[in-house]
């Protein structure tokens, strides 16, 4: 049968990247970038970090994905992929006790929020 991405046909007609992006800010905000800032938090939370630079991956990767919103934009792609390596580096460095490595990897989301918004931003 046919892969479930052919299934799908266009990402822009799955979701809206309003959405994903709000859900990225009420995240990234109060949990994820202070869980990174601090080691007590970091490692305090583990299992909740984990699971949100894997959402964060994920959707650094739809956001790119052809058909969505600015995907045809080589800079947007760009920062959608450091938005997405940042967060697997998170996860990473979560499965290794790096704490060090996440705090790095949350710099470069941060930077890829701030680059984006200010020629993206709707």
């Amino acid at each position: 049968g046919k892969s479930a991405d052919a299934k799908i046909g266009n990402w822009k007609d799955v979701c809206d990247r309003s959405p994903l992006m709000q859900y990225l800010e009420n995240v990234w905000e109060p949990r994820l970038k202070p869980a990174c800032s601090d080691k007590g938090q970091f490692t305090a939370n583990q299992e909740k970090v984990l699971q949100d630079a894997e959402i964060f991956a994920a959707i650094g990767a739809v956001l790119a994905k052809d058909g969505m919103e600015d995907a045809d934009a080589k800079e947007y792609v760009d920062l959608c992929n450091k938005l997405k390596n940042g967060a697997r580096d998170i996860a990473d460095a979560v499965k290794s006790k790096d704490f060090d490595k996440a705090s790095k990897a949350a710099t470069e989301i941060g930077k890829s929020c701030t680059e984006c918004h200010e020629n993206y931003r709707s």
